[in-house]
């Protein structure tokens, strides 16, 4: 328990205890098993951490908290590329990534990043390098709203009133490109070939409804 600026023990308060951080070793019994480690939470895992620790150089306080941190951002950044996993748990084809260039607003990030990882590496200072490749997967979940928006949507198509299917088109999609595109669907076009259209309603990002002549059935008089 603590007394003023020092703990003591609790059953006998003249006993100060001292913090010491000693390395690991056998004989101290506070060795971490690797393959412990590496069976939690990966071989990556311990690795970065190790690297993440401070210079390699120097002596390092273990932190089970802090593979735990380590783990999450690998987590974080293979979400990034591939996506998340669906729900019967495996993961899409491909990526997720598209070949576009950067933003203006992403180009500094990005290459105040690289420029950071190549000096720490030539200093063998692994552990800020990582901390900045961070910082850079931190940026990219705080994306603009705007980008994470659905930029086509789902548009039902009615032919006199009865909805005969959809089409997928992109939100600003004109008028006329909206009219086009049930001609070319197998489902829809078969309610709309050879027919005269009278009346047409669109209503952007929200619905398309065409308006046939009812075709008048004729009797065949049989002789």
């Amino acid at each position: 328990m603590r007394s003023g600026d020092f703990f003591v023990l609790k059953d006998n308060p003249n006993i100060r205890l001292i913090a010491r951080a000693h390395k690991m070793s056998k004989t101290r019994g506070n060795v971490i098993n690797p393959d412990d480690v590496v069976l939690e939470y990966g071989a990556d895992s311990l690795c970065l951490y190790e690297m993440f620790m401070g210079p390699l150089r120097d002596s390092k306080t273990w932190n089970t908290s802090g593979i735990e941190g380590v783990h999450r951002f690998l987590a974080r950044s293979w979400r990034l590329i591939v996506s998340s996993t669906s729900p019967t748990g495996s993961y899409p084809d491909g990526t997720s990534i598209v070949d576009e260039k950067p933003s203006i607003e992403q180009l500094p990030s990005l290459h105040r990043c690289i420029d950071k990882v190549n000096e720490e590496i030539e200093g063998t200072r692994f552990n800020t390098g990582i901390s900045a490749m961070m910082e850079i997967i931190n940026a990219a979940y705080k994306a603009d709203a705007a980008y994470l928006k659905e930029s086509t949507v789902v548009l039902p198509v009615q032919i006199n009133g009865k909805t005969r299917g959809t089409i997928q088109v992109e939100e600003t999609c004109t008028e006329e490109e909206a009219f086009r595109l049930p001609s070319l669907d197998t489902k829809l076009s078969k309610f709309l070939d050879g027919k005269s259209i009278r009346k047409r309603i669109y209503v952007q990002g929200k619905i398309l409804n065409i308006v046939i002549d009812a075709q008048k059935k004729v009797k065949v008089a049989q002789e």
